[in-house]
């Protein structure tokens, strides 16, 4: 939770940082290539940071789900089944019929 909020700060700070530069820009202060460099490096910044945040909270939102996984009974422990995709169920599936078969073996069938 920590980490979201250092991103949502320096998110934060980035736009203030540019806000100020744009006020400068417009009072004549700061000169157009300055600017315009100013711009870009806000705009990578940004959009680092905002992909940082989103797999934060993806992060979050995973842990969350297994959090709640981890409450369900016995009765529902297949309730995610649906979920999975494909290659995830065909695995599972030979997990139960093959105990002893090692991954490699199963991801290639």
């Amino acid at each position: 939770m920590n980490g979201r909020s250092v991103l949502l700060t320096q998110i934060e700070e980035q736009k203030l940082f540019i806000a100020k530069a744009r006020k400068l820009f417009v009072s004549d202060m700061l000169k157009y290539d300055d600017y315009s460099e100013i711009k870009k490096e806000h705009s990578t910044s940004s959009e680092y940071l905002k992909k940082e945040l989103n797999t934060v909270t993806n992060k979050l939102k995973s842990i969350d789900e297994q959090l709640l996984l981890g409450d369900r009974s016995i009765s529902n422990i297949f309730q995610g089944f649906s979920n999975l995709d494909i290659a995830d169920k065909s695995i599972l599936l030979i997990r139960f019929r093959h105990p002893t078969l090692i991954s490699v073996q199963a991801i290639s069938l």
